[in-house]
This record gives C-alpha cells, structure tokens and sequence, in this order.
C-alpha cells in the first residue's frame, strides 16, 4: 500500500472540472444555478439576423425608476425597487422579494449601433434592442462557375 499526500484545492479544482463538463454536455448556453451574485440583475442576450436583444428581469419596478446608458461600447440597466410601505419585520416567515438597487452592465458586440437602440418595457422585462451596423452585417457572395 503507497500513501499519497491529499491536496484539497487539487480535489476541489477536480469537482469543478467535472461540474464544467457536465454543463458542457447539457446546454452550454444554459446556466444550471442563478448566474447573478446579489444586487446584479438576471439578463438574456440573443443575436437575430440584424440585431443583438437584450432582455433584464425587472419585476417590481417602475419605468421611471429604471436607467439604460450605453458608453464605450458597454449596456449598463441601473434599477430601484422600493420596498413595500407595510413591512414588519419580525413578521416574515419567508422573506425573498429583492428591493433596492439593482444593476448590471455587459460589454456590447463591436457590430452593434448603439446609437439606434431601442427600448421597451412590459410586464417586468426590459427589452433592448441593437441593430447591428450595415457594415459589419455578413454578406453572402455568389460563387460564380466558370464555364
């Protein structure tokens, strides 16, 4: 029998691994577990032919309360919720419901136009929308047969 030294960072790196391939395996796109540490707002980001959508989470919270800024090629959705007038405290059995700030700021695709972004907000998801720029959309070329 050969004893061998037990690394516990080398195990927990051996776990995470393991998580890694596993997420790989089902969806890479998909998180298993929430993908927001607190104060951070859940987002979608989804490309289509010609535009990049960009879809937060915003339940509670009222139009005039959210601000959408875009600088040097970064989104950045800043929220706040307020929290409810009657609250008691001790009261709580389960107490989830977020309030206060939120917010979240992703970098942008360099093909997006910023500058013609577009806005909405409905039944608590804000949608943002770029249009992506004539000059960086993919063009198909025809292949030409020499006879």
């Amino acid at each position: 029998m050969v004893l061998r030294r037990w690394y516990p960072l080398a195990e927990i790196g051996r776990m995470e691994e393991n998580a890694n391939r596993f997420r790989r395996a089902f969806g890479a796109g998909r998180s298993l577990y929430w993908p927001v540490s607190n104060g951070a707002l859940p987002l979608d980001v989804e490309e289509e032919d010609d535009s990049i959508i960009v879809r937060a989470s915003l339940p509670g919270v009222r139009p005039e309360d959210i601000e959408v800024t875009t600088e040097d090629g970064v989104l950045t959705i800043k929220a706040e919720s307020e929290a409810d007038s009657e609250v008691n405290e001790g009261a709580f059995l389960i107490h989830e419901r977020r309030n206060g700030s939120l917010r979240r700021s992703i970098r942008l695709p360099d093909a997006v136009d910023a500058g013609r972004a577009e806005t909405s907000y409905e039944h608590g998801v804000l949608t943002v929308s770029f249009p992506k720029q004539e000059a960086r959309k993919p063009k198909r070329l025809e292949v030409k047969v020499k006879s």
